[in-house]
């Protein structure tokens, strides 16, 4: 694979295109090799070490694009392409260079121990302890009230702000004078996700919906009332409360598997943060608050501008 980079990074992508068939694969041999250079080979063993930075729950995804695999793969070349100049140079030599090889492979190990206290611990039983959690704090596990209303919009197209106030407000009069609601949203709203079906929202919650409308639509008391043409950056709606849908619990089987992740982020956390506890609490720890205090410098607040 030498001249590889002539053409640059785009033909070097294509040209590794093929590689996520070996990587997809995986039942050929821990040590495939997927890139060949002069002084550095990367292998399938290095694409699954750099895979342990995605997240667990994201690996099938990110392995599932071509684009990102590809991607992934170049960048592991050019890594240890570089690294491999880099030694050739002697730049692993420098002090500076070797402290922060230091640090990069504590942080690395650190993060195995934590790993490893994690998982050594023994884990309680998650599924007794989410319905626990559920039963425990029913508010936290509600359906909001919801509102299932109608709408009909007039939008400012065509027209001014006043024309389209003043159709919206010949709308309602006509409303109230008996016309059929559905008849005139299908006739009128600017709406066309409802406007075919008589002006008719799906239900929503606080929050869903822009303010003004929002705030309109709950001061509505009963199915039937009717609102004032309300404005927001739509247009001018005449909104109709169709249903009040009271606030309701969750079924536990639709929210228990976000407890039980939650409930092992909280262990995980628990597990390492005693193990962190005991660390700092090692009677041999000698602390210099000199030389700590030492680190720290002052910044002089510039003067008040006024």
């Amino acid at each position: 694979m030498k001249n590889m980079n002539r053409k640059g990074p785009a033909a070097f992508a294509c040209r590794i295109g093929v590689l996520v068939i070996a990587i997809s694969g995986i039942a050929q041999a821990e040590q495939d090799v997927l890139i060949e250079g002069p002084a550095v080979t990367v292998t399938v063993d290095d694409f699954n070490a750099a895979l342990e930075r995605v997240p667990e729950g994201k690996r099938d995804g990110f392995r599932a694009s071509q684009q990102r695999v590809v991607k992934s793969v170049e960048g592991i070349y050019i890594v240890q392409a570089a690294a491999a100049d880099a030694r050739a140079k002697g730049l692993d030599k420098d002090q500076r260079v070797q402290d922060l090889i230091r640090h990069s492979t504590n942080n690395i190990l650190a993060s195995e121990m934590f790993r490893h206290a994690i998982e050594s611990a023994p884990a309680p039983d998650f599924d007794k302890a989410a319905d626990e959690r559920y039963r425990t704090n029913p508010d936290l596990y509600m359906l909001p009230e919801r509102r299932r209303a109608s709408h009909i919009l007039i939008k400012p197209d065509g027209r001014s702000d006043a024309e389209a106030l003043e159709l919206a407000g010949e709308l309602l009069v006509r409303i109230q004078k008996g016309e059929n609601f559905e008849d005139l949203a299908g006739q009128y709203s600017g709406d066309t996700g409802s406007a075919g079906k008589g002006g008719q929202l799906s239900p929503f919650q606080k929050g869903k919906m822009v303010k003004p409308f929002e705030e309109a639509a709950w001061a509505l008391q009963k199915p039937g009332d009717i609102s004032q043409p309300v404005k927001s950056r739509f247009g001018y709606h005449i909104i109709r409360l169709d249903e009040v849908i009271e606030a309701a619990p969750l079924p536990f089987a639709s929210v228990e598997p976000r407890i039980i992740d939650q409930l092992r982020k909280e262990y995980s956390e628990t597990i390492k943060g005693d193990y962190i506890t005991r660390l700092l609490s090692d009677p041999g720890i000698k602390i210099n608050k000199d030389a700590i205090n030492s680190l720290i410098i002052q910044i002089e607040q510039p003067a008040n501008v006024k």
